[in-house]
């Protein structure tokens, strides 16, 4: 579910609900219906909602036969810890076509761009995916009111820039031809010593700068 907060962090609205839910073989419309009425009232509510009901299709086979690999450690142990908001998942047994690993480095290279910019002197990025959409439903910046223009400016700033579907971030992080086992201790992020691409982003600050000086 991607929710839209006001300056004060209060939910206003529901901007996506996203359902992934394994059904009967033959079953996935009559199970969307009941989806659907379920989650009725929220519809209502807020009818700009975009709703999206196993959007890659029927969702039929289930497990560890359908969706291998390995639990891992979580995303915090090999992040931030505590200190940044967190989903679910981990970089552990998952390739680059995983979001749970490349969207997780392109928010860490898009919140490093903005403070090396010097739109803001600390930020948080937050994505959010739907299965089977290129595109994120969702793309947050919290700059801590620490930002030189409006959160929802440096959202649109980094909208300009960046380019948040999968395939595209593993083509301009090479996410194909990093090492992965030199970082599969002490974390992921803040190894300068390693060249890691989503730590290089001395482009795409200056990218951000150039894009707010055209707005």
């Amino acid at each position: 579910m991607a929710v839209e907060y006001d300056s004060d962090y209060k939910p206003v609205a529901i901007k996506t609900i996203i359902i992934s839910s394994q059904t009967k073989p033959g079953k996935l419309e009559e199970a969307k219906a009941l989806l659907l009425e379920a989650i009725g009232g929220y519809i209502k509510k807020y009818p700009e909602c975009q709703v999206l009901i196993n959007p890659t299709g029927a969702f039929e086979t289930g497990g560890p036969c359908a969706d291998s690999g390995l639990a891992g450690r979580k995303l915090m142990c090999d992040t931030y810890g505590g200190v940044a908001h967190h989903g679910g998942g981990a970089f552990s047994g998952k390739d680059p076509t995983k979001v749970d690993r490349s969207g997780a480095y392109y928010c860490r290279y898009v919140a490093k761009a903005l403070v090396d910019s010097g739109l803001c002197k600390r930020c948080e990025v937050g994505v959010a995916y739907s299965i089977g959409i290129a595109e994120p439903v969702s793309v947050s910046v919290d700059s801590f009111r620490t930002g030189v223009i409006e959160d929802d400016r440096l959202v649109e700033l980094v909208k300009e820039v960046f380019d948040f579907k999968p395939a595209s971030i593993i083509k301009e992080l090479k996410l194909l031809d990093v090492t992965y086992s030199r970082i599969s201790e002490y974390g992921h992020f803040g190894r300068l010593g390693l060249n890691l691409p989503w730590e290089d982003t001395d482009a795409k600050a200056q990218a951000l700068r150039e894009a707010l000086e055209k707005a």
